[in-house]
């Protein structure tokens, strides 16, 4: 209702739905890091600082990566479901789905449709890329 249905709106939507996902798996990861790595890290004499940045931040990798995977593909489908909502503008990959559903545009249904499969799959496999070139002794995903 403050934002309307215009661009802040779906920035808005985007942002807050990718946010709970990561912060909720980082959350996760972070309290499942093996509190023997942390135990042994202190016993060596390493800093609080040095303990989270070599032990805890690359043992919750894993689960920071997945957050944002995962939301990075609730936001795409809000974003679409956002502009169908609010789909005053003629533009928009929403937009045209309800209005191509509106006029029996099949074709363009579909073809909206599998845009959005294979952007979102490239997405992801960009994503699983810069994964693995960030920390590449996590397990690589086919």
């Amino acid at each position: 209702i403050w934002l309307g249905t215009g661009e802040a709106y779906k920035i808005v939507i985007s942002a807050v739905t990718a946010v709970f996902p990561i912060v909720i798996s980082t959350f996760a990861g972070i309290r499942e890091v093996d509190s023997g790595l942390i135990k042994a890290a202190k016993d060596l004499g390493a800093s609080m600082r040095q303990i989270q940045i070599k032990i805890v931040v690359p043992a919750a990798l894993p689960a920071i990566f997945s957050g944002l995977q995962l939301g990075m593909g609730v936001t795409i489908i809000l974003v679409v479901a956002a502009e169908m909502i609010g789909g005053s503008s003629d533009s928009g990959m929403g937009y045209l789905l309800v209005h191509a559903g509106q006029v029996m545009e099949t074709e363009k249904v579909f073809a909206g449709l599998i845009a959005l499969a294979v952007f979102g799959a490239v997405i992801t496999n960009i994503q699983r890329r810069i994964d693995y070139l960030i920390a590449p002794w996590m397990e690589k995903k086919h």
